[in-house]
């Protein structure tokens, strides 16, 4: 089919298919880290949440002792601040601190190293340590359409204008 329409020089053809194509290729090319989703919740209708990469690059590595990313937007009820994130592991006791915000105390959150962390979906039981209170932390992936499915919508959409436009052709 697409050698018919490229032997006819119909050059809308040709155009939607270039435009498809480069679509195709840059959806498919871009490989993004997926985001999860971290949500704290405890007594009091106490909720924070916040999105990272599931492999961050932190802004600050401290070997032994954890990371920190910076310019990461934490929402409380109706309001968001930008913070820093602090993971802790090691000497100085595993956990996260928000900056304007709690600290929290538990497991370690990540695996792999300071320098290249790698978080993974869970469930995690964490303390709050100014009021020693149990907080829930919930690590989910993001609702993010794989470059995969993106994809294969536009194909579809480039499959049904083709096929509308042969169908009125015809009539």
């Amino acid at each position: 089919m697409i050698i018919q329409l490229l032997t006819r020089k119909d050059s809308h053809a040709i155009f939607l298919y270039a435009i498809c194509i480069l679509a195709i290729l840059a959806t498919s090319v871009v490989a993004k880290a997926s985001t999860l989703d971290f949500t704290l919740t405890g007594a009091a209708n106490f909720e924070l949440t916040f999105s990272l990469p599931s492999n961050p690059v932190p802004d600050v590595v401290q070997p032994g002792i954890g990371f920190q990313i910076q310019g990461v937007p934490v929402t409380q009820g109706l309001f968001t601040i930008t913070s820093l994130l602090t993971f802790a592991t090691g000497s100085k006791g595993r956990g996260l601190t928000i900056t304007q915000g709690p600290t929290f105390t538990g497991p370690q959150l990540y695996t792999g190293t300071e320098a290249s962390p790698v978080f993974a979906p869970g469930h995690f039981d964490i303390t709050e340590t100014v009021n020693n209170s149990p907080i829930s932390l919930s690590i989910a992936a993001s609702a993010v359409p794989e470059p995969s499915s993106i994809a294969l919508i536009l194909a579809g959409a480039l499959a049904f204008v083709l096929v509308a436009r042969r169908t009125r052709r015809r009539c």
